[in-house]
């Protein structure tokens, strides 16, 4: 039987719950990223990771990229969570790569998922970094928007609750690659 461990990092909830999902639908530990401990990782058979997208990078990927050559024999799964759609394959690649090496992207399997947003509950620091990038974008010349800074500005300051993805596909390929 694999052991299998679902690490989050989740500043609003969302991973979390998508952490939970499928943690309870494996039979996995669930373990929060401020909990983790790399020499307890190296007892797992399966090391699923989840974090939402900041700044490009999928928060506390570093646990993974840091530690790889530790980790690098399990198998390893790594969930995004934000609101770049899955159709965009490009941004999400970015993203992936800003996140890991080269060599590391290839044994790491990734999903993503949805993300939602509550504008009231957003700390300071978010705040500042979202106001920012509206800032930078709201002086660009309306024919120069790409789609998604158009979306963003549309939807600027309105929280967004969005009906959360079933994390189903991570789990049935990690019930079809591992004894779970």
């Amino acid at each position: 039987m694999s052991k299998t461990a679902v690490i989050y990092q989740s500043t609003y909830g969302t991973t979390r719950t998508y952490a939970e999902q499928i943690a309870q639908e494996l039979g996995a530990d669930l373990i929060a990223f401020k909990k983790v401990k790399i020499s307890e990782l190296v007892g797992y058979d399966t090391i699923i990771f989840g974090g939402g997208i900041y700044a490009g990078q999928i928060a506390g990927s570093g646990l993974i990229r840091k530690n790889y050559e530790k980790l690098k024999g399990k198998h390893l799964v790594v969930f995004s969570v934000g609101f770049t759609p899955h159709a965009r394959t490009d941004n999400l690649d970015k993203v992936r790569s800003s996140s890991f090496e080269a060599a590391q992207l290839k044994n790491i399997s990734f999903f993503h998922y949805r993300g939602g947003v509550d504008y009231k509950k957003i700390n300071l620091f978010h705040r500042f970094l979202l106001s920012t990038k509206r800032l930078l974008i709201s002086m660009q010349p309306e024919s120069k928007l790409t789609d998604d800074n158009k979306r963003f500005l549309k939807l600027y300051g309105k929280s967004i609750e969005l009906t959360l993805d079933s994390p189903q596909v991570l789990i049935s390929y990690l019930k079809g690659i591992c004894s779970l």
